[in-house]
């Protein structure tokens, strides 16, 4: 299932990545996407894969009809439909052939439409929910609802929104794995695994620092991951060995490392950092993708990750909120960042991970 970021909307956020006394050699930018790039229709990954590399994303401005397209590795695109205008992508199913979007509501008291776009049959369902709702794809096609107090359990939903069963939760911040098939949600002690077919508690694990953890994936064995934080800068990913269920902590200590994929060495942005956040591998901070000599400076968002591969959100501005704006593949070996695709507002990329 899709890489997702818990925030539900994958907001262009400013991401300076150019550090002072780091020494980097400018590379090449090469263009893959956009308007230039292959339009033929292409086959849709097969069902059940897990398609790495593939993402969905919402085109367009605020206030007006916004395009839904599905991406290819290689920067070709299919559109799927058009969405409400203010529409984001929540989820992409690990084999690309399903969608969610939502239409980010401006007040707590309008309910969220939720869309569900099925590629393979051109259908799309429509359902309401309330505004704190967090809905991610399950197994099997299924939807995974999670809302806030007083709601003490975990909705399994059909594609159309409809509950199907219910698993028992005391906790918040819910997450689920690629598949699927685990739940994840912070308690007021630590995070709790449960089993979703089951609902059988899998492993309970205590929060490794006196502060709030919260759940943020699966590491790249099916470890889950979570980030511990009192105040900003302090910041620290840990990953939980099951067998255990203790937190191994990722990185030094206060290295604020909150958003972490399974590369080698470890990759991970540094949320705050003196600049703005920035990216760190083999405990440097390294840029992704270096600023020019003059202009505006690309602001850099790291969406999603695997192995010597990030996908990033770019614009040209160092405002918070900029879409529209690129989407783009880096690769780590060489250095190389190929834009994807142009006038993206929100994405989700298929990698493997949460």
């Amino acid at each position: 299932m899709a890489r997702r970021i818990r925030a539900g909307v994958v907001a262009l956020v400013a991401l300076v990545l150019v550090v002072a006394a780091t020494v980097v050699v400018t590379r090449a930018l090469t263009y893959a996407g956009g308007p230039d790039a292959p339009t033929s229709p292409f086959d849709l990954p097969a069902e059940g894969s897990w398609a790495i590399g593939w993402a969905a994303a919402t085109r367009g401005a605020a206030n007006r009809p916004t395009e839904l397209v599905l991406v290819s590795p290689d920067g070709r695109e299919q559109t799927v439909g058009q969405v409400s205008p203010n529409s984001t992508v929540v989820d992409i199913s690990h084999d690309g052939r399903r969608i969610l979007t939502k239409v980010v509501g401006a007040s707590p008291d309008v309910p969220t439409p939720f869309t569900v776009w099925d590629l393979e049959t051109g259908e799309s369902h429509r359902f309401v929910l309330g505004h704190d709702a967090d809905v991610l794809f399950g197994g099997g096609g299924t939807l995974v609802t999670t809302e806030a107090y007083p709601r003490t359990y975990t909705a399994i939903r059909d594609r159309r929104g409809t509950i199907v069963r219910t698993i028992p939760r005391t906790g918040e911040s819910a997450v689920v794995s690629p598949g699927g098939t685990t739940l994840m949600y912070a308690t007021p002690t630590g995070i709790d695994v449960v089993d979703i077919p089951t609902g059988r508690l899998v492993s309970s694990t205590r929060n490794p620092q006196p502060v709030a953890c919260y759940p943020s994936g699966l590491w790249s064995d099916g470890a889950p991951k979570l980030w511990c934080g009192g105040q900003p800068g302090s910041e620290n990913t840990y990953v939980v060995d099951p067998s255990t269920e203790r937190a191994r902590l990722i990185g030094a200590h206060q290295q604020g490392l909150k958003k972490v994929w399974p590369t080698s060495p470890v990759t991970a942005t540094r949320t705050y950092a003196p600049n703005g956040p920035v990216f760190v591998r083999a405990g440097k901070v390294w840029p992704v993708w270096p600023a020019p000599a003059s202009g505006t400076a690309p602001v850099r968002d790291i969406v999603a990750g695997r192995g010597s591969t990030l996908w990033l959100t770019v614009t040209t501005s160092r405002e918070a909120y900029l879409p529209p704006g690129q989407y783009a593949r880096h690769d780590l070996r060489t250095g190389r960042t190929t834009v994807l695709a142009e006038g993206i507002t929100s994405v989700q990329v298929i990698d493997g991970l949460t």
